[in-house]
């Protein structure tokens, strides 16, 4: 049996235009033989005026590209269509027709005005699995607002949780609304593709960041809907696992310490703490350096800890027995533990809990994570060329595959870096056709150019009368003492009075490049 996902072809809407990004991959898996190549091809499309919002996200920048666009963009190819153009429109219906999955994520009826919806697209590619990714849903009263991971987690009760006991709600450190219905989406998307092979129809798949975060609120979820129980910010502690959290004892006894909290043991009995206060002993703890996150999931991990603590009298206290008793006497047991902990060196600790059988680990920033032993056999960096910002390196995937290995990771895209190669090789254009369509601003075509660290990018944009997108050019201006590349004295722009924001971001980033090497 042989399965050729021909292409993923995405259309993501940039909340402050209308104007498009595609994302079409190629993959070829070969049941017949287990064996399988990863992302063959990736293409992107960036028809809008900067690009995807995220490549002037920043700082910081790598030369003049957004870390934060470098760092989910590897191995994609751009492409730039001009959705607002009939014959742009036009162009996605071709590509539909030619690929397996279409994914936009447009304010839902936004993709239809345009001939594109899934009523649309149906009709031309029946086989298409189509998955539409929003903010809210393709129904319902927040249908026709916009969103952001941020937004959602708010609405969805994930900022509620986090944060310290008795303090104010803390956004999570990364987007993990964002991250959760990107892994929602490509798990219905397989689940698509698997019904599309059984039956030759494919269908529509609704994901959205709201819909995705209530999922993830699992047994807090859970707690209100069967318990009436209401969540609460723990900090790092677990409202179910004593202990849990990444403050000393000092800070646990002020956080216990605070009025709420003394009604709260006051008004409710331990069975109802229970359900929301009973999972095992897991804690992050200070120690002389540091702090060490340390786990007991059951009774027997728990004497575990107490003995590599050398805390035998903690191990005969009554107290202490079960989780149950440890949930009601939390403090108490915190006290004791964090003490102890506060007495060694990370390090120390962690040569102590080797071969326990007890989960543990530090604490990592970011040095430490990249440097961690694990991290890196599990490949978990990867580096790369850029054609612009030079040798990069981004998180590797997370995942590893027994009969394949994931080939050596492409550079993230610049602008429409791959309209010219998408046309020709996936939609058969000709030279002429393909020049026309530039010529008319249909398309645009990114011409990249070596880029050295002391090199400058500076995109120019030509706006003619109404159409949007005429022509995209790269500039490369460079200072070295060779007199023929010496840094020109001046700079000119084109650009439309109208859209005054593009010269705005160009200025903006000759002034940042300006500062980091000292460019008169």
């Amino acid at each position: 049996m042989l399965l050729y996902l021909r292409a993923v072809l995405l259309v993501k809407k940039e909340l402050s235009t209308l104007w498009c990004d595609c994302l079409i991959f190629k993959m070829q898996i070969n049941h017949r033989r287990n064996k399988a190549s990863y992302i063959k091809k990736l293409y992107y499309n960036d028809y809008s005026r900067t690009g995807d919002d995220t490549r002037a996200w920043g700082p910081p920048f790598v030369g003049t590209e957004s870390v934060y666009f470098l760092s989910v963009n590897r191995n994609k190819k751009s492409i730039a269509i001009n959705m607002k153009n009939s014959r742009g429109a036009k162009l996605i219906r071709e590509l539909a027709a030619v690929s397996d999955v279409f994914v936009e994520n447009y304010v839902p009826g936004k993709l239809a005005e345009i001939g594109l919806g899934y009523e649309d697209i149906e009709k031309i590619a029946p086989h298409i699995v189509y998955c539409s990714i929003t903010g809210y849903g393709q129904t319902g009263p927040m249908v026709q607002r916009g969103g952001y991971d941020s937004i959602a987690a708010a609405i969805s009760g994930l900022t509620h949780i986090t944060g310290h006991e008795g303090g104010e709600p803390v956004r999570v450190g990364v987007a993990m609304t964002d991250l959760a219905t990107g892994l929602y989406t490509c798990g219905a998307i397989m689940a698509g593709l698997l019904q599309k092979y059984k039956t030759g129809k494919g269908m529509h798949i609704d994901c959205n960041l709201l819909s995705s975060q209530v999922a993830c609120l699992t047994h807090v979820a859970a707690n209100y809907l069967n318990c009436k129980i209401e969540a609460k910010r723990w900090g790092t502690a677990h409202g179910s696992i004593v202990p849990y959290q990444d403050l000393s004892a000092d800070h646990w006894a002020v956080s216990c310490s605070n009025t709420s909290w003394h009604q709260f043991l006051e008004q409710e009995t331990v069975t109802e703490r229970q359900p929301w206060m009973g999972l095992p002993l897991l804690r992050a703890f200070k120690t002389k350096d540091g702090y060490i996150v340390v786990g007991a999931g059951n009774d027997q991990q728990f004497v575990t800890v107490c003995q590599i603590l050398n805390l035998f009298e903690v191990i005969k206290d009554s107290r202490y027995k079960t989780n149950e008793l440890r949930v009601q006497n939390r403090k108490e047991l915190i006290d004791i533990l964090s003490t102890r902990f506060s007495e060694k060196t990370t390090v120390e600790w962690l040569q102590l809990f080797e071969g326990s059988g007890v989960p543990y680990g530090p604490i990592n920033n970011m040095q430490q994570v990249f440097s961690e032993p694990q991290v890196l056999h599990n490949g978990l960096v990867m580096e790369m060329d850029h054609p612009t910002a030079g040798r990069i390196a981004v998180p590797g995937p997370g995942v590893r595959y027994s009969e394949f290995v994931v080939s050596h990771p492409k550079p993230p895209p610049l602008v429409g870096q791959h309209t010219v190669e998408v046309l020709k090789g996936m939609l058969r254009y000709e030279d002429d056709a393909i020049e026309e369509l530039l010529r008319a601003g249909v398309v645009a075509q990114h011409e990249s150019k070596p880029f050295s660290s002391l090199a400058l990018q500076i995109i120019l944009l030509h706006w003619t009368g109404t159409e949007a997108f005429q022509k995209q050019l790269l500039l490369p201006v460079t200072r070295q003492k060779s007199p023929a590349l010496e840094a020109p004295k001046t700079v000119v722009f084109i650009w439309d009075a109208g859209h005054s924001m593009n010269f705005s971001l160009a200025k903006q980033r000759v002034s940042q490049k300006r500062n980091s090497e000292n460019l008169a």
